[in-house]
């Protein structure tokens, strides 16, 4: 429907249309279809160089590899069991696990560490000292107490470095102290030689 013109000064006379509303116009009307067929194609190029996730291909590729290389060499069918009441080092030591290529097991204390040991097996067991209800100690006592689980290594964790808890770890029987001050990297290392059988004992 053609649009109906303003009349000027109440006369019947329809006015003519100006240059700037033939402009105005022409500036509304639908672009081409090969200008929308190049700005699709431009999105597409932006998306593959991004990559699927927001990162680019490359750095995608290196993820992958580098986790590949990390289940081969920590052989990712090893179980930790890690029992610490503190949410924040019990994620940030499952974090470092995980990465590692090992399969992580959580228990809060050590009666619901001994639970989970009835239905799962673990290969190694990091245990924090102080916990409620049951200590790293009392848990380590009885994992060397019981014939089946008495080869299970047992790494005792705290944030005290005295020398009581080294005569605890000890009478405890635990085949490792490890300070949660150290670094996250030495830790892997001794699980690897605990898990060969290279590690020292207690």
């Amino acid at each position: 429907m053609r649009r109906r013109l303003a009349l000027r000064h109440g006369k019947g006379r329809r006015c003519r249309p100006s240059r700037r509303a033939d402009q105005r116009r022409q500036d509304i009307r639908p672009r081409p279809a090969h200008v929308h067929h190049l700005w699709h194609a431009r999105r597409s190029r932006r998306r593959r160089r991004r990559g699927v996730f927001g990162r680019s291909n490359d750095d995608r590729g290196a993820l992958e590899r580098f986790a590949c290389a990390g289940q081969r060499k920590r052989q990712l069918s090893k179980t930790v069991l890690l029992v610490d009441d503190s949410l924040t080092q019990s994620f940030h030591l499952k974090s470092a696990l995980v990465a590692a290529g090992f399969r992580v097991l959580t228990a809060a204390n050590g009666e619901a560490a001994l639970k989970t040991l009835n239905t799962e097996t673990a290969d190694i067991i990091l245990a924090d000292v102080i916990m409620p209800k049951m200590d790293g100690y009392e848990l380590c006592r009885r994992i060397k107490d019981d014939p089946k689980r008495s080869k299970t290594p047992v790494i005792l964790m705290s944030a005290l470095g005295e020398t009581k808890d080294e005569y605890w770890r000890d009478k405890a029987g635990a085949d490792l102290y490890f300070a949660k001050t150290a670094d996250t990297g030495k830790l892997l290392q001794a699980i690897e030689k605990l898990l060969t059988g290279n590690g020292a004992g207690a």
